[in-house]
């Protein structure tokens, strides 16, 4: 997807394609630093567990409220992490713990399973709240009307959606 990207974060607002590592071109996915793995339920590690919006801003994407998708073709799975471990810039510190039904290992990426919606709202709510647009971008990547549904607000709630995708 390409076109005009406007600030990740502007008066009290979080622009949520903004947030989808691994799925907007401009936030790098984070990347699986294992050995091959066997399905079940198991921890990855990822190189580096955080991401970074293409004007600057550094978050953690990875929770236990925010579905991921790991792998590529065939072994793409998307997963909700059960465990997350403390926040670490260093590398191969963090990792995340769900139950896999594909083989994982070196390499291969870890992205968003919200097109962003969910990091943005965690990002929103670890900074005293807000609001998470989201937009036509967001639609065209893959943006649905169940990722609204299914977003987690932590309580109270201080974030809110604000729906512009038309």
């Amino acid at each position: 997807m390409s076109g005009i990207v406007g600030a990740s974060y502007f008066g009290g607002s979080y622009a949520a394609y903004n947030f989808a590592y691994g799925v907007n071109p401009r936030v790098a996915a984070l990347s699986v630093h294992n050995a091959p793995t066997i399905a079940g339920a198991l921890s990855l590690t990822v190189a580096f567990g955080y991401a970074t919006t293409h004007d600057g801003i550094q978050f953690f994407p990875l929770a236990t409220n925010a579905p991921v998708n790991v792998g590529t073709d065939s072994d793409l799975e998307a997963v909700t992490p059960s465990a997350v471990s403390s926040q670490s810039e260093a590398y191969g510190a963090m990792n995340f713990t769900a139950t896999f039904t594909k083989t994982h290992g070196e390499g291969d990426p870890v992205a968003s399973g919200t097109v962003g919606l969910q990091e943005a709202i965690n990002v929103a709510q670890a900074n005293g709240g807000g609001k998470v647009i989201v937009d036509a971008p967001w639609a065209a990547a893959g943006g649905t009307s169940g990722m609204i549904s299914a977003a987690v607000f932590a309580s109270p709630k201080i974030v809110d959606i604000v729906d512009n995708r038309s």
